[in-house]
Order: C-alpha cells, then structure tokens, then sequence
C-alpha cells in the first residue's frame, strides 16, 4: 500500500462517515446484471455514521473530567481544543454496484488502488446527483460507501434515513436508464477535474477536494462496462 493509499484511508477512517455492510442481516431483494457490472437492492443495511475527529473549542469556567468519546482534564479558565467522536447508526435500504478487478485488467481499465477508489467515489457522486435530480430531492438524501475487495470493487448508495425512504429503490428499477444518464453527465461536461454540473454537490467532504478524489473521467470509465 503506498503512502498515499494509507493517507486516504487515514482520511476515510477518521474523517468521512463510517459504513459497515453486515452481510448476516442484510436482505437482498433483487438482483441483476447490466453488462459486466452486478448490482443488487438489499434492505437492512446497518450503516454507521461518525465524524471521529469534531473540534470542540470552549472557555472553561469549571473542572470538566469527560466528554462524550474523550476524557477531558481542563483547568479553570483555560481555552481549550479537543476532539471528540459523535456518531449513531441506522438500517437502510440501498443498492450495490460490484465490478471485478479481472475485469477491469482485462479491458484495460486501471486497477491502482488510488484511482478505483477516485473512480468510485467519482461515480457515486456521479449518481447521487442524477438520482436527486430525478427524485426532486436534496443529494444529502441519497448517500455513497466505496470499497475495495482484494478481487472486486463495490460501491453502494443508499437512502439516508433510518428505514429506508423509499429513494434507491425505484433507481435501482431504472438503474440502466440512470447509468446511461450519468455517463452523459460525466462524459459530456468539459471541466478538468469535477464542478457543478457534473459531481460537487453541496456539502461535498473537504476531504475528497483535497486529496483529488473526484474525477469525471474515472468515473465514467466504470460505466463503460455497462
């Protein structure tokens, strides 16, 4: 793993919100293949959500020995910085993309673990606005999880509400509709990297923008194998 890959992954544990697909619980619903791309609708996805690294910054006027996921020891009048974790979790319904690496080898797509993880990343955001602009509905609604397999990668998107809202679902039944919508808005846009029109949505991670991880063209080279 280079340098970079453990800084993302740094960035992603720490700083990005946090998805842990329980495959005992989940339930899938459908499945079905659009070209070399699986992809399958689950409900009971258990995802858990935490922003790890929250500054708290604060005039103390008394003694405070603890915070919620840290231990504070201030001393009276002291200002003080620290960080604390602030998370919960919650059961959703979603839907999964799958893509072998053999694949991508074998059709001359790249399989650097730093561009997969752009290239999904890339496509999620690519879908989310899609699939907001044809719900009529804010992209915080719909959210995206990146992850990469020894032999595969796999990106899910998933309604983010407690229960499910009732938004993947009726995408999932469009799906190849709603790829072929994306690889136009990815492919036809002329920015170098990403902007409005294509993949920044509002309250896009700093993260992502930092460490280049939005990227148009990677992104619509995973939907060349639909």
């Amino acid at each position: 793993m280079t340098d970079r890959l453990d800084e993302f992954a740094r960035l992603i544990d720490n700083e990005s919100f946090e998805m842990e697909l329980l495959e005992q619980d989940v339930k899938t619903i459908e499945e079905r293949k659009i070209g070399r791309i699986e992809s399958r609708f689950v409900k009971n996805l258990q995802i858990q959500r935490a922003v790890p690294h929250v500054e708290i910054t604060y005039k103390s006027t008394s003694k405070i020995k603890e915070a919620y996921g840290e231990i504070l020891a201030i001393e009276d009048g002291e200002l003080k910085s620290e960080q604390a974790i602030a998370g919960y979790e919650y059961l959703t319904d979603g839907f999964e993309l799958q893509l072998s690496k053999s694949t991508l080898r074998n059709h001359g797509g790249t399989t650097s673990p730093e561009d997969l993880l752009t290239a999904l990343y890339s496509l999620g955001y690519g879908l989310r606005s899609v699939m907001a602009r044809r719900l009529g509905v804010n992209p915080i609604e719909i959210q995206c999880e990146p992850h990469l397999f020894p032999e595969q990668i796999r990106l899910l998107i998933y309604d983010n509400e407690s229960g499910g809202a009732g938004l993947s679902y009726p995408i999932f039944q469009d799906i190849e509709e709603v790829m072929d919508e994306t690889a136009l808005q990815l492919q036809s846009c002329t920015c170098p990297d990403y902007c409005e029109n294509c993949l920044l949505l509002p309250r896009t991670p700093t993260f992502l923008l930092e460490n280049d991880l939005l990227n148009r063209e990677l992104g619509a080279v995973l939907l060349e194998h639909r």
